[in-house]
C-alpha cells in the first residue's frame, strides 16, 4: 500500500509539473486605462485581425502577429469616434467587414491588411444615409450580405468578383491616405474622376480631378474636419486636417 501511495504521489507531481509549463502571456495592454474588449478575432493572411478599443480611438480595426510590437491599429476608420468593425469574412484573398466612418453610416469595408488597402465599398448609387450593412457568408463563389441601400428596405446583395462589385453594379472605390493628414493627402481611384472638398459650413475649399492618383496639398487649410465628395457617385469621406 505504501508503494501505491508513493506511485500516486509521483504521478501527481509529474502532472502538476506538466501543467505548470503552460504559460499564459499578455500580448499587449491595448488600453492601459481599462479593458480594450478585443472581439471578432479572425485569422487572415498569417495574422490575427480583430476589433479593439485602445481608450483613445474607440473600437477600431487591429492586427497582431502575436508579439507586442506587432500588435497595432490598422486604420482609424472613424476619426470622430468608434467605427465598430464587425462580421469579419475572408473572400478571395481579402478581409471584408462592416464598419462606419462617422459620415456614411454602416457600410461594407475591405482590407488587405494595410492602411492604404483598407477602404469602404458601395454601389455606384444609393439613397439611404445609413445602409446598415450586415456582412454574411461566402456561398457559391460570392460574398452575400444584407443592406438597406434604398427606400425598398433591407435586401440581399452579393460581391461577385475580386474587383468588389455589388450585384450587377460596379463599385467605384477610392483610397485616401493618410487620414488624419497634415500637409498632403494622397488619393487613388479605379478610374478618372473628380472631387470637391468642403469645410463643415458647406463651403467648397478645393475642387480637383484625379486620374487614378493625385497628391492634394492641404497646407493652406486650417486644422479641422472636412468632407471629401466624389462627384460621379456622391460618395463622401471625412478628412481630418491636423
Amino acid at each position: 500500500m505504501k508503494k501505491l501511495y508513493l506511485l500516486l504521489g509521483a504521478l501527481c507531481f509529474l502532472c502538476s509539473s506538466s501543467f505548470s509549463q503552460q504559460i499564459i502571456d499578455l500580448v499587449q495592454d491595448i488600453n492601459p486605462n481599462g479593458g480594450s474588449r478585443p472581439y471578432c478575432l479572425t485569422a487572415y493572411s498569417g495574422k490575427l485581425y480583430f476589433s479593439a478599443d485602445d481608450g483613445t480611438y474607440g473600437d477600431e480595426l487591429w492586427v497582431s502577429d502575436g508579439t507586442t510590437a506587432g500588435t497595432q491599429m490598422v486604420q482609424d476608420i472613424n476619426p470622430s469616434g468608434a467605427s465598430n468593425p464587425y462580421y469579419f469574412t475572408i473572400y478571395k484573398g481579402k478581409l471584408y467587414f462592416q464598419a462606419q466612418n462617422g459620415t456614411n453610416g454602416t457600410h461594407l469595408w475591405v482590407t488587405d491588411g494595410t492602411t492604404a488597402g483598407t477602404q469602404m465599398i458601395a454601389p455606384d448609387s444609393y439613397s439611404t444615409p445609413d445602409p446598415d450593412v450586415s456582412v454574411g457568408i461566402v456561398y457559391n463563389n460570392s460574398l452575400y450580405f444584407t443592406a438597406n441601400y434604398n427606400s425598398n428596405g433591407r435586401e440581399l446583395y452579393k460581391v461577385t468578383d475580386q474587383t468588389s462589385s455589388i450585384s450587377e453594379n460596379h463599385l467605384r472605390t477610392f483610397k485616401v491616405y493618410p487620414n488624419p493628414a497634415s500637409d498632403e493627402l494622397n488619393i487613388t481611384t479605379e478610374r478618372p474622376t473628380s472631387f470637391v472638398l468642403y469645410n463643415l459650413t458647406g463651403k467648397v475649399v478645393q475642387s480637383f480631378a484625379v486620374n487614378h492618383q493625385k497628391e492634394v496639398s492641404l497646407a493652406n487649410l486650417e486644422v479641422g474636419i472636412y468632407i471629401l465628395k466624389e462627384n460621379d457617385t456622391g460618395n463622401t469621406m471625412k478628412i481630418v486636417k491636423r
